[in-house]
């Protein structure tokens, strides 16, 4: 079995505009700690200034496939939007160069004032988009949803349910996060047999891979092996290929 941290698809660097490490420093770090597939995940750049051009994913191209036995997947956070994502403005040319795409929501662009209607609407709507991978996040308190209803649509259409370590750590600020996740999240995974991601979230490169939260979270509640998509590079490919 893969450990749980050979996997990491949900990381940023400065190009993101809010983080700490170059994409290089990024992958030679990743490769170091024995990180087998690396995702990159740039947010795109939006009305506050946080995130990259379009141009970076259009680019991201020129990025090895591999490095000294790592490999690298070339990915996008999108921010999810009323009905649509802020991608929708660069159509087929930015998405034919991604290998995979997480959907979030961010306070800086999505309203904490939606209702828990509006935002089940909107993660569903996710859920139905072909270029959707991953539901980033979702255990972020201020975007509370039906979180039956997501992750039932979810593991309907082939999606990934994101356990986010970043979420769970001792002084995260999505406060009561790991409630969220231990409570209702995860034991909604295992009912609908929904698979999960873990991911970093990392925002510098100390964090690449750093998955201690979520295993003691996961081990705590006997979440099941087999839906950890980390566990296996098989079942990973059934939803990204590479």
């Amino acid at each position: 079995m893969n450990k749980l941290n050979s996997i990491d698809l949900h990381t940023h660097s400065v190009l993101s505009g809010h983080a700490y490490s170059s994409l290089t420093e990024n992958i030679e770090y990743a490769n170091s700690i024995g990180v087998k597939i690396l995702g990159m995940s740039e947010h795109q750049y939006d009305s506050v200034g946080v995130g990259a051009s379009h141009h970076v994913v259009g680019s991201i191209v020129r990025v090895p496939k591999e490095y000294k036995g790592t490999r690298l997947l070339r990915g996008v956070e999108l921010n999810i939007l009323d009905g649509h994502f802020d991608v929708a403005k660069y159509g087929e040319r930015f998405t034919k160069n991604i290998d995979y795409a997480i959907a979030s929501m961010h306070s800086y662009v999505y309203s904490k004032d939606h209702t828990s209607k509006q935002n089940t609407d909107n993660y569903i709507m996710a859920c139905n988009t072909d270029y959707v991978t991953i539901l980033g996040h979702i255990d972020y308190s201020p975007f509370a949803c039906d979180f039956e209803a997501v992750i039932k649509e979810a593991a309907k259409n082939h999606k990934l349910i994101e356990l986010n370590n970043s979420s769970i750590v001792p002084g995260a600020f999505r406060v009561g996060a790991r409630d969220i996740d231990k409570n209702i999240i995860l034991p909604l995974c295992i009912k609908y047999s929904c698979p999960i991601i873990v991911n970093s979230d990392a925002h510098i490169k100390y964090e690449i891979g750093d998955f201690a939260a979520s295993k003691e979270l996961l081990e705590e509640i006997n979440f099941p092996d087999e839906l950890v998509v980390n566990y296996s590079y098989d079942k990973l490919r059934e939803y990204i290929n590479f």
